[in-house]
């Protein structure tokens, strides 16, 4: 499971995702900038992590009735790249 918090940029045109949690184990962060883009009617997003990302940004599009994003590779080929489900979880007593 991963936690993590989404800001509002841009006058609502963009949000950027922080995030951290694990992966096999290993404690992982990222950070993600999600936007519609009206023209192409799909989401966009470039992102990158601790795990699995190297130094790369990836880039995913998906389309807006689908919860799935592709990646797309430096040399255009597109696959699958995720599944997001979000749900909002409440701070823990204390917490923040």
């Amino acid at each position: 499971m991963q936690r993590g918090s989404i800001r509002v940029l841009l006058g609502g045109r963009v949000r950027l995702h922080e995030y951290t949690g694990h992966c096999s184990g290993e404690p992982m962060e990222g950070v993600a900038l999600i936007a519609h883009h009206l023209d192409e009617r799909r989401y966009e997003s470039a992102w990158a992590e601790s795990f699995g990302t190297g130094t790369s940004i990836m880039f995913s599009t998906g389309i807006s009735d689908d919860p799935r994003m592709d990646n797309i590779n430096p040399t255009g080929e597109v696959a699958l790249a995720v599944e997001v489900n979000y749900r909002r979880i409440p701070p823990a007593a204390g917490g923040t």
